[in-house]
């Protein structure tokens, strides 16, 4: 598990859906990796391909938890975050319908009142489920739980976006046919996926670089057209 020293900028103690990401381990008697080590050991396409999808958390103290892929997406925590920011705003009252007596419009109200308190409280956590081969404590009865977004929560990065770093870091070593079907990985699991088309246009770009330095002219510009 993470450290037991008390960090002043962690909570002091979740409650039963805030829990504390310390009671999590991705590995029996493991800590939870750091960020910098999972950005500099990506999984490898042959893993992104044939294994189970993930996303990762990066908590605040720069731990990574890998959790079964997260809802909404693309850009999970933007897309919760701009609902937090909706839901912050005062909710409009509703209208009083016609022949509603004042006793039965005050208690609309009220219960209107408390669906957007709800509400805000769903958003104010992230539920994760942690992948099947997560070691969890004892003293839970599975795997899933919340995990409070300003008490823990720094970033959240996609398995697709994921997949995009690998693809870049092919790119990078000019292996083009690793990174085309990690491409076409990522647009049949999202079409449209965020940054995608960015990297299509790259492997277009240096595959053409490729064929005009094999006298390859023709086929070179067909690509870059």
């Amino acid at each position: 598990p993470m450290a037991d020293a008390k960090d002043p900028a962690q909570p002091e103690a979740p409650t039963k859906t805030e829990t504390d990401p310390k009671k999590t381990e991705q590995s029996t008697e493991a800590p939870l990796p750091k960020k910098a080590d999972v950005l500099r050991n990506l999984p490898s396409k042959a893993d992104l391909l044939t294994k189970p999808p993930f996303d990762w958390i990066f908590l605040k103290n720069d731990d990574v938890l890998s959790v079964k892929p997260l809802q909404p997406r693309p850009k999970t925590l933007d897309q919760i975050n701009e609902k937090r920011k909706q839901l912050a705003q005062p909710p409009k009252s509703p209208p009083r319908m016609p022949g509603e007596s004042q006793d039965a419009y005050a208690v609309r109200l009220r219960q209107a009142a408390e669906e957007n308190r709800k509400l805000k409280e769903k958003f104010d956590s992230v539920e994760v489920e942690l992948p099947d081969s997560t070691q969890v404590a004892e003293e839970e009865e599975d795997s899933s739980y919340k995990l409070n977004v300003d008490k823990f929560i720094s970033e959240i990065t996609n398995f697709e976006d994921i997949v995009l770093r690998r693809v870049d870091l092919l790119l990078d070593k000019g292996e083009l046919e690793d990174a085309y079907e990690l491409l076409l990985f990522v647009d049949r699991r999202h079409l449209g996926w965020p940054g995608c088309d960015e990297r299509m246009n790259r492997f277009l770009l240096l595959d053409a670089q490729g064929k005009l330095a094999r006298r390859e002219a023709e086929e070179a510009f067909v690509l870059l057209e």
